[in-house]
């Protein structure tokens, strides 16, 4: 059997085959360019990652004081490169 040809106005599931912008509101798509994103200095780049690299080093430091705590040792203060002072 033949498959029949089908046609522009369905799918070969039946489904209504779609017409892109067909159904656009008069002024409502706007043809303008999306706002680029802010420019920011490399200074400002720099601060912002080195803000979260402190973070990151905090966080772990005090996971590890929390891990030694629990386990019943207390730990030395260390330093944010996790070096025992």
């Amino acid at each position: 059997a033949l498959a029949m040809p089908v046609s522009a106005e369905t799918t070969a599931m039946g489904l209504p085959r779609r017409q892109p912008r067909a159904l656009l509101v008069p002024g409502a798509a706007g043809g303008a360019e999306p706002p680029s994103a802010p420019v920011r200095s490399a200074e400002s780049i720099r601060g912002r990652l080195a803000s979260y690299q402190q973070g990151i080093r905090e966080g772990r430091q005090t996971r590890r004081n929390l891990e030694q705590e629990a386990a019943g040792s207390v730990p030395e203060h260390q330093g944010a490169e996790g070096q025992t002072k």
